[in-house]
């Protein structure tokens, strides 16, 4: 699906890969001014896997999701009214 993202001194093309999946649609890459995030992250991937191992691509992985969520409560817990809970 093309759409555009459109600024008072820019657009920018984004384009959305769609695909079917029991009669709802899902997306499953974004393409930003012609880059692809899916392709961004399978080179990133393929990077570490090369230097490293694939077991060192799923711990960076496990790290940033958790080092996310942590940050997510931080926030959470720090809010006025906390909506932590």
């Amino acid at each position: 699906m093309r759409t555009e993202l459109r600024s008072s001194k820019v657009a920018i093309p984004m384009d959305y890969r769609l695909h079917m999946q029991d009669g709802t649609w899902h997306a499953y890459d974004l393409i930003v001014d012609g880059v692809s995030l899916v392709k961004n992250y399978r080179s990133q991937f393929e990077k570490i896997i090369r230097s490293s191992s694939y077991q060192e691509l799923v711990r960076r992985l496990r790290e940033r999701t958790v080092g996310e969520g942590k940050k997510k409560q931080a926030v959470l817990a720090t809010a006025p009214y906390s909506l932590a809970a």
